[in-house]
């Protein structure tokens, strides 16, 4: 039969069908061909068929008749064939086994073992079309699978099973797309109950297991390798750095998150040997491995590598973090219960491996081990936990909700406990500034000291299990900033909060955490007070000064700088005259970027992978402690670190570009300090929020920003405002940034309220305000505690400076008459003063509230102040 050329054709008929097969067989028997002929032949040909299977059986009938499926794998099976061509075979049969409906076509697909020698070919990995059609025809046959054309695939004599064997051979493929397919089709396979089957499933499926196991452990190990480069500091040079992204971390943990889910699905295989069988393999690869390195964990693995050759290990965030991810997504009973005995076993002798995590001094264990005990609180693991540690009997033997007792309590019995912590009214304009007090080094009480004054006033705690390491760790992260990630210290107070129900005990835990916190900042306080106190003697101080000779001398210095400021009037313009007002202006300036996050931490894989990489203390701190010879389990790596300190710097500056700061450690001294006073702000917040109120000196730092915005409009027509007439002249950005796009020349009005400096355009003129219904568009907000001004050398021109950390910012002014120059700087020099000033006030009256730990000095602490900075 000849299609004559140019002439028309019905394409969807019998007649097309017959010529369409006698093409085919004429070139595969010939092997005479032009390759995209025979290609078009095949592709015309499939949807004839699929067409005919609702249209006209017959057609189909007759291409069973030609034997074309034996001419298919003839063009599949031969070597000589050319790829593009074994392409269009493949891909006919599987558009008809996804698309043909009638059951008698898909046996007659099926039927004598055609499919079975064209799945039991040799596929080049390195053909990615052909071998990306081939996984596709395995995952069309697993879905055409079902007890009754099982019979097609599998010899039961043999117990042959190409289906199945091709597909667990690609369950460790490297590609994901073929990995999925394949376990597919293993499923499939694994939800029959034809009883041959069951058979042949109960060897091979041990197999599968013992496959996807030891592939879950290689996926464990390479995320841990991915891991550790960065905490590889021993390089030959920097340039040598070469660190992976934030992806790739998340793209190796997004592959174990699939194994995990695949895992679920085998659990489910209907057939009463696999789920005990699954359950021994996972726990003797993955399972017991995870646990045992947990059990003996060697604390150098969890910063930095000291090993020059750098062998990649399992490291403690990696598994802590495999084994939170493996909790929250099991569905299986049997895992649940090797997690509880694995994690939570202890006896009279030793405490479970959770417990003793949780009492480590490892910053990077404490973190994962947070983590972890939050998502086994969500999964329900700890449920029996909770419930003994829970609100116990009354004395009458009945379980009350201690939740009605606290209430009770709280608002009769201990609300004189609060009183100085919750101030309602935190308005505070002192008279003089001799009435702030000289700053005093507070001592750290020990942790165990802390505890113990803890669980005296909380008995119901107490008899949680979690209590004791819970406060343990939460210590650790008050008292070692450096190495907290906020993110993590969040956490653990919620978990804290979900483990005590008495809402009274609770208030009165977070009181002790919030004096403790205020030691924190004290001591802080205390390191700005120093330095405030060497710029006014203009001495400097040594890298050689011993920290305890600068302690020593704290409290004089203190008395000194405070004296010598009383001298000078508060006009007189000094930027930040006494300690206060610095630990003012850097809490302010926290405050704006302060707010309880609402993300899970669970829930997005960017910050799973975050908490994978090492915390990188900053080179100050190390050298400090190592200076101060401290017990931490790092310093051995220490001098790693100092050796390579360029190559550290520079993985630091690498995890500072893809990790923010709440998931990090602090790699400088100023976020140090943002990680205390976050936590202090954050503490507070948690203890106001239990009793229903507002954190009024959170609310009045925030008093001290800046309310209008570049853009908005402002009335000069207020009775209390202060505005001068000026011009713009120049204006610039510090630090490289772009200036702003005012043109020199523009009139403005400078509007001066309690907090904020506003410059308003003023149109074409310059011209007295009457009308009261006016408004100005706001060119430049500036915050009135980072401002300063002062007269240049022109005699109308000022220079207005905004030392804002985020936004520091020029300007240069020029007014019409000399006196108002001068009257403007004077007025700004004030209020930013008295600004600044009152400022100092609110943060001199929460230092220093009364009703502190009372402890006795027995077991505390009497290192230096100074301890953990570095002089």
């Amino acid at each position: 039969m000849k299609r004559v050329s140019g002439s028309k054709y019905k394409k969807f008929s019998q007649e097309n069908a017959d010529y369409l097969c006698q093409e085919v067989q004429r070139m595969e028997e010939s092997q005479v061909f032009y390759p995209g002929a025979f290609v078009e032949a095949l592709r015309e040909l499939t949807e004839v068929l699929i067409w005919s299977d609702k249209n006209a059986e017959s057609v189909f009938d007759n291409f069973l008749e030609r034997s074309m499926m034996s001419t298919l794998e003839r063009v599949v099976t031969n070597a000589e064939f050319p790829s593009a061509v074994k392409v269009q075979a493949i891909q006919c049969i599987t558009m008809m086994l996804q698309n043909l409906t009638r059951k008698s076509s898909i046996y007659f697909v099926c039927s004598n073992n055609h499919l079975n020698r064209i799945i039991s070919i040799f596929i080049d990995d390195n053909d990615e079309e052909l071998f990306s059609i081939y996984v596709s025809f395995l995952k069309s046959l697993a879905l055409r699978l079902n007890e009754d054309t099982v019979q097609f695939f599998f010899e039961r004599e043999t117990r042959a099973f190409p289906l199945f064997d091709r597909a667990s051979k690609l369950l460790a493929a490297p590609d994901p797309m073929v990995r999925a397919a394949a376990r597919q089709v293993v499923i499939s396979v694994a939800q029959l109950n034809e009883p041959a089957i069951k058979n042949f499933l109960r060897d091979a499926l041990q197999e599968v297991f013992k496959l996807i196991s030891t592939l879950l452990w290689s996926q464990i190990k390479n995320l841990a390798e991915a891991a550790a480069e960065y905490g590889n500091v021993e390089r030959h040079n920097a340039n040598e750095l070469h660190l992976m992204g934030i992806s790739t971390l998340s793209d190796r943990l997004e592959d174990i998150v699939d194994d995990m889910f695949y895992i679920n699905d085998l659990f489910l295989v209907p057939h009463d040997f696999a789920p005990f069988c699954l359950e021994c393999v996972l726990e003797e690869v993955v399972i017991q491995p995870l646990l045992m390195l947990l059990e003996d964990l060697p604390c150098d693995i969890c910063c930095f590598s000291t090993n020059s050759s750098f062998t990649p290990c399992v490291s403690a965030s990696v598994a802590l973090s495999v084994l939170t991810r493996w909790i929250l997504l099991n569905k299986s009973e049997r895992l649940q219960r090797l997690f509880k005995e694995g994690l939570l076993n202890s006896s009279a002798s030793h405490d479970g491996v959770m417990k003793r995590l949780l009492k480590s001094e490892c910053a990077e264990v404490l973190s994962g081990v947070v983590v972890l005990l939050k998502a086994m609180l969500t999964s329900g693991l700890l449920e029996n936990e909770k419930k003994e540690g829970g609100n116990g009997p009354t004395p009458d033997g009945d379980e009350t909700d201690n939740e009605d007792i606290s209430e009770e309590a709280l608002d009769e019995k201990e609300m004189h406990v609060m009183t100085d912590i919750f101030n309602v009214n935190w308005s505070i304009e002192p008279e003089h500034e001799d009435s702030f007090p000289p700053l005093q080094p507070l001592s750290i009480i020990s942790c165990e000291i802390f505890i113990g004054r803890m669980s005296q006033q909380v008995e119901n705690a107490v008899r949680c299990p979690w209590f004791h390491g819970l406060m343990s760790a939460i210590y650790f992260f008050i008292t070692h900033p450096a190495y907290t990630r906020f993110s993590v210290f969040e956490l653990a107070l919620s978990v804290l909060m979900d483990f005590v129900k008495c809402r009274r005990e609770c208030v009165v835990l977070f009181r002790g955490l919030l004096f403790l916190c205020l030691f924190i900042v004290r001591r802080r306080a205390v390191t700005c007070a120093e330095s405030s106190a060497l710029r006014q003697d203009g001495t400097v101080t040594s890298a050689s000064t011993p920290a305890s000779a600068t302690a020593s001398a704290t409290p004089n210095s203190v008395h000194t700088t405070t004296a010598a400021g009383n001298k000078n009037n508060k006009s007189a313009g000094a930027w930040l005259r006494t300690p206060y007002e610095v630990v003012f202006i850097k809490l302010e300036h926290v405050s704006h970027e302060f707010g309880l996050s609402e993300e899970k931490l669970r829930g997005n894989l960017s910050n799973e992978a975050s908490f994978l990489l090492p915390l990188l203390p900053s080179l100050d701190f190390i050298r400090s402690e190592r200076e101060r010879g401290s017990n931490s389990p790092h310093v051995d790596c220490w001098d790693v670190v100092l050796r390579n300190f360029r190559e550290y710097i520079a993985v630091q500056k690498s995890v500072a570009a893809v990790v923010p700061l709440r998931n990090r450690a602090a790699h400088d001294q100023s976020e140090e300090e943002k990680s205390e006073f976050l936590m202090w702000l954050t503490i507070r917040h948690y203890a106001h929020r239990m009793l229903n109120r507002e954190d009024g000196f959170l609310l009045r730092l925030r008093d001290y920003g800046v309310r209008h915005h570049v853009g908005t409009t402002v009335s000069l027509s207020q009775s209390n405002t202060v505005y001068f007439r000026c011009e713009f002249v120049k204006g610039r950005f510090l630090f490289g940034a772009s200036s702003p796009m005012v043109a020199a020349g523009t009139p403005m009005y400078m509007l001066l309220s309690e907090t904020e400096v506003l410059f308003l355009g003023a149109g074409d003129a310059l011209r007295p305000v009457t009308d009261r219904r006016v408004t100005l568009c706001v060119m430049f907000a500036l915050q009135m505690i980072y401002v300063q001004a002062l007269v240049s050398h022109s005699p109308f021109s000022v220079i207005v400076t905004h030392v804002h950390p985020a936004s520091p910012l020029q300007l240069h002014i020029v007014f019409r008459h000399r006196k108002a120059a001068a009257s403007a700087v004077n007025m700004i020099t004030e209020l930013s003063s008295l600004c600044r000033f009152s400022g100092a006030a609110l943060v001199c009256r929460a230092l220093n509230q009364d009703g502190a730990l009372h402890v006795t000095n027995e077991g505390v602490s009497k290192a230096p102040m100074n301890s953990f900075n570095n002089a």
